[in-house]
């Protein structure tokens, strides 16, 4: 093993050099063999390609941010405050859910309260996300298409498992397992769309990172 480490080493050691004459080899046959590249330089494409998609996203992202800096205002931090603590409560409601369809003292009316309040605190949560999005510019709102629209599948996702749940609590015994299964999903869902949220108040620079 120690043979093959220092034989590591050693490769390591000649590749500058190797590149380097291979490159005056290269340079000394003129522009028609220009077409050949030391082994380095293929080295640095391939890793430059590897992270070209990585980077250019970041750079479009900082520039949307960047052009959407001078667009927030007071009022939209307001609104986008209003949903994060909107969304804190429904995370809250999720999991007081989750807790209600144990099996442990499971209680099928106490289970019907939990989901009245989670589904209330929902209908809250999108109202205020509604107020937030009439909040912005046309700028600001194109910018965000392809968030709001991950934003209305989640919301979507999140009201379907909430009217199962409501069909399941209307019958005469309700199984606990699959009202289970959906509260969690719920909470799941939730913390997704409470990251949206996040992510969007950066996006537009409403808050602080």
């Amino acid at each position: 093993m120690n043979r093959k480490f220092v034989g590591l080493v050693g490769i390591v050691a000649l590749a500058p050099m190797m590149a380097f004459a291979q490159g005056r080899g290269a340079g000394g046959q003129g522009g028609g063999q220009g077409s050949s590249q030391p082994p380095a330089q293929t080295r640095g494409q391939g890793q430059m390609g590897q992270g070209m998609g990585q980077g250019q996203m970041d750079r479009d992202r900082d520039r949307i941010r960047q052009e959407l800096h001078t667009h927030a205002t007071d009022q939209q931090r307001d609104r986008l405050r209003d949903c994060t603590q909107d969304m804190d409560r429904l995370r809250t409601q999720s999991r007081d859910m989750l807790n209600a369809t144990s099996a442990k003292g499971f209680n099928a009316e106490n289970a019907r309260q939990q989901r009245e309040q989670l589904q209330q605190q929902f209908e809250a949560t999108a109202q205020a996300r509604h107020q937030f999005m009439n909040s912005l510019d046309k700028e600001q709102q194109q910018a965000m298409q392809s968030r709001a629209r991950s934003m209305d599948q989640l919301q979507s996702r999140i009201r379907t498992r909430l009217e199962t749940m409501n069909k399941e609590l209307q019958a005469q015994s309700p199984s606990h397992k699959r009202l289970q299964e959906q509260a969690r999903y719920v909470e799941r869902e939730t913390q997704r769309l409470q990251n949206q949220y996040r992510d969007m108040g950066e996006d537009l620079s409403l808050t602080e990172e």
